[in-house]
């Protein structure tokens, strides 16, 4: 029994400490905070992923171009930016449900 209270208290606090991801080009930085639970389902996931967008479409922003180079350079910036963010995003999730996963089986 006290195995499964400390199974269930380690998920507890894993669920409650808030993760960043982040967003970043030309110096700037955003941190996307998260909750590990949130990386247990498709939805949840799927929030981090949008509000990673968000931030790189905040970070990327390029106040000094005009026309054509601001809208192509932004756009680089926010691909780069995305790519490095969900690539690190994807790693995480899989940690998270390997160990709920792992915390599960001990469970039986």
């Amino acid at each position: 029994m006290k195995r499964i209270a400390a199974v269930a208290a380690a998920l507890a606090c894993a669920a409650a400490i808030a993760s960043p991801a982040f967003a970043e080009d030309n110096g700037r930085v955003v941190n996307v905070q998260y909750y590990t639970s949130d990386l247990l389902t498709p939805e949840g996931s799927a929030r981090v992923e949008a509000r990673i967008r968000a931030a790189a479409r905040n970070v990327c922003t390029a106040h000094e171009l005009r026309g054509v180079d601001r809208f192509r350079m932004e756009g680089l910036c926010r691909a780069d930016t995305e790519h490095a963010a969900l690539s690190r995003l994807s790693v995480r999730v899989a940690e998270v449900r390997a160990q709920n996963r792992t915390a599960l089986a001990a469970l039986n």
